[in-house]
């Protein structure tokens, strides 16, 4: 069952070759799609098809928390595909990173997630 990994707080001058080679001794990366995080840091959020739920977590036990490039990576499952019928959620996205739909689905969910992250670290959102 294939999942997604969201990866917040990965510095920019970080690549998806970096992320692969770090990632790539917990398991399998299908494919990376690194997103601007809109923050005044210029900060990204990556997410990660991971092919097996298993790897997932193992990449999640392994870096959630660990330091890259002066940040601390916050290292979540976003989600689990597949099973659904009738195309599962994975519908629309391929091996090469996805269609262009896909990644705006990404690039909003990145943005909800700088959004979030921005009233956290401001102190508003209590």
């Amino acid at each position: 069952m294939d999942c997604t990994l969201c990866i917040d707080n990965v510095g920019s001058a970080v690549t998806a070759e970096q992320l692969r080679a770090l990632l790539a001794g917990h398991g399998t990366v299908k494919t990376i799609d690194l997103v601007k995080a809109g923050t005044e840091g210029g900060l990204q959020v990556a997410f990660v098809a991971v092919p097996k739920i298993k790897e997932a977590r193992a990449m999640v036990a392994a870096l959630d928390g660990q330091p890259l490039a002066d940040q601390v990576l916050k290292v979540k499952i976003q989600k689990q595909h597949g099973g659904l019928g009738h195309g599962g959620a994975t519908a629309g996205f391929g091996a090469s990173g996805g269609s262009r739909v896909g990644r705006g689905v990404f690039a909003g969910l990145a943005g909800e997630h700088a959004r979030k992250n921005s009233i956290k670290n401001s102190g508003r959102g209590r």
